[in-house]
């Protein structure tokens, strides 16, 4: 066998040797990590924190007359801020109809959250529906 053959061989079997023990190292969900997945060795906080976050006290959104009159209907997002002590110290309208933010603000702020210790900044989803009309009945003969 030449040389230089001799030392490809070689170095294909170190590259194999080397992907193999690094496969056998890394633990399955390490492996290939996926987009917004937090890098290995990290702690993803704020998923921990989501799940842990409990609303102790809510104040239900008002329904605006001028946007039930309009039929308006849509989700509001609102990026909050929960102080350590629960409380929501700043709340942003993100998106949703315009005439509806106002009043799902004022409803939001007003809520109050198990206390976690530090401060938490969460979105909160606001959903106004209004009832489906019911069908008119039809007249027996």
């Amino acid at each position: 066998m030449s040389l230089h053959r001799y030392v490809r061989c070689l170095l294909l079997f170190c590259a194999l040797f080397i992907w193999t023990a690094l496969s056998l190292a890394l633990p399955q969900g390490e492996k290939a990590e996926k987009k917004g997945d937090v890098p290995a060795g990290q702690v993803n906080i704020e998923e921990k924190v989501n799940k842990k976050i409990q609303l102790v006290h809510m104040v239900k959104p008002v329904y605006p007359a001028e946007a039930k009159k309009a039929r308006i209907q849509g989700l509001v997002k609102i990026d909050a801020l929960i102080s350590k002590d629960g409380e929501v110290v700043e709340a942003t309208a993100l998106g949703g109809p315009e005439v509806l933010r106002p009043a799902a603000l004022a409803a939001v702020r007003q809520w109050r959250y198990k206390p976690l210790g530090v401060e938490v900044k969460t979105t909160i989803h606001v959903n106004y529906q209004l009832p489906r009309k019911a069908k008119a009945a039809e007249p027996k003969p």
